[in-house]
């Protein structure tokens, strides 16, 4: 089932004036009744970014949060710039750092990888 979250008064004013109407399907209740009844869904906004490529080869190993700015690094990276092989597991290991880094953790926007 494919769930999606709008608000009590959307649904009661799509029906109009005939929320507002009793109704012998609903035991003589109201539509307005039965979705005000309904329990609250807790939910929240869900804000998206990427992670950004570096853009100089010297601080290759930080990608930037597009939504604050949020530069993670992992620590763990050597490069060398002149050197192709390094060059290319760079890119392989900015992959696996979006792969494995699905949230900011400065903002908490869900991240996925650049286009």
């Amino acid at each position: 089932m494919n769930t999606a979250y709008i608000s009590k008064d959307e649904v009661i004013n799509a029906f109009g004036d005939f929320a507002n109407k009793p109704n012998e399907e609903l035991s003589g209740k109201s539509i307005k009744d039965v979705v005000l009844a309904l329990p609250k869904a807790e939910v929240t906004k869900v804000r998206k970014g990427r992670w950004l490529k570096p853009t100089s080869p010297y601080a290759w190993y930080k990608c930037k949060c597009d939504q604050c700015g949020y530069e993670a690094q992992d620590s763990g990276w050597t490069y060398d710039p002149l050197n192709r092989k390094e060059y290319d597991d760079m890119i392989m290991q900015y992959l696996n750092f979006v792969t494995n880094h699905p949230f900011c953790t400065k903002c908490g926007a869900a991240m996925y990888a650049e286009n």
